[in-house]
């Protein structure tokens, strides 16, 4: 079902939550913040879905893993990839999918 909604979930998800979606992953970021700037530190993202989460993350984590559940989401892995601020993202950052 969801690779069915996934193109247009993100845009949906915006408009019925008036942008509260993407305040919530800029707090969730932030509260992070300190751990993350830790040497060593690795932030994972379970279920990854469309990667909103995944591409604020990235922002500040020196390492990243990312275990979808539903093969289907690779489409979040590859906009992840397509929108990373790392040129090298494709290699540095951990996807597993079943």
């Amino acid at each position: 079902m969801f690779a069915e909604i996934a193109p247009s979930y993100d845009r949906l998800n915006h408009l019925l939550s008036i942008n509260v979606d993407r305040l919530w992953r800029r707090f969730t970021v932030k509260k992070l913040k300190d751990a993350l700037s830790r040497p060593g530190a690795l932030a994972l993202d379970l279920c990854c879905g469309t990667a909103d989460l995944t591409l604020e993350l990235e922002k500040h984590a020196p390492s990243l893993s990312v275990y979808e559940t539903w093969n289907t989401s690779r489409a979040g892995w590859r906009r992840f990839c397509a929108c990373s601020n790392r040129a090298d993202a494709r290699r540095r950052w951990n996807f597993r999918a079943p």
